[in-house]
């Protein structure tokens, strides 16, 4: 099938990413160092998403999580003020957690580790936001729907901390990280990403009881798919 094929090629990719993690290694450069770790990061979580067994994917997103460990702490030493390249890491090292997460079948280990991975996606988003200023005055739209697809996935881990602990706390982040994502959409007219996110932050509001709000965000969200479904051409018959 695709999937086997598609998993046969990743493991030849994470066997290349690993010796060139070695290479990287005996060159002794840490920044070198540093990205070898990165790669073979990105290489293993995304043979993990193609793994059917629990324990496998587990497994391999463990090993991942360690990749990811050296890679922000390295990152840290040795490109201080490369803001937005630590950023980029922290927050896939969140990813990473929060995949864990989501195999934790504990719901006390599970809210724990949903807090730490939205730690460090909080952490890096304060850092891409950074590496914008520095960029330029005038962010490129490709780095700025990188910020905001990143604070999409801070609203969908706190509504998830919702579901799990029913503290409204995580509810209110949840909406401020959707509204703040379909903002910064919004600046580059990703119209249908604006909708995606402002239709999340109404399904918040609306387990929140804000059901005024909810409607409103409902409603804008609707008018976004609208317009977005206005810009495709239309094919001809």
């Amino acid at each position: 099938t695709d999937l086997n094929k598609r998993r046969q090629l990743l493991r030849k990719a994470v066997e290349t990413s690993e010796e060139a993690l070695k290479k990287a290694l005996n060159s002794g450069f840490e920044a070198n160092v540093a990205y070898a770790h990165g790669i073979f990061r990105w290489t293993l979580r995304l043979l993990a998403e193609t793994e059917e067994d629990p324990e496998e994917q587990k497994s391999i997103l463990e090993r991942a999580l360690l990749e990811a460990n050296e890679t922000v702490k390295l990152l840290e030493q040795v490109e201080t003020r490369s803001y937005w390249d630590r950023g980029v890491n922290q927050v896939e090292r969140g990813w990473v957690k929060y995949d864990l997460a989501i195999l934790e079948k504990d719901s006390e280990k599970k809210k724990s580790m949903l807090q730490d991975a939205v730690l460090d996606v909080e952490a890096a988003l304060k850092l891409l936001s950074a590496g914008l200023v520095i960029a330029r005055e005038e962010a490129p739209p490709s780095l700025l729907a990188v910020v905001a697809r990143w604070t999409s996935f801070a609203g969908d881990v706190f509504d998830r901390l919702y579901k799990l602990t029913i503290d409204r706390e995580y509810l209110k982040k949840a909406a401020t990280a959707f509204a703040g994502a379909a903002e910064t959409f919004g600046q580059i007219d990703l119209k249908n990403r604006v909708a995606e996110c402002l239709w999340k932050a109404a399904r918040v509001y609306d387990d929140s009881g804000e059901y005024l709000k909810a409607a409103q965000n409902f409603d804008l969200a609707s008018d976004n798919y609208n317009n977005a479904a206005e810009k495709v051409p239309q094919l001809n018959e």
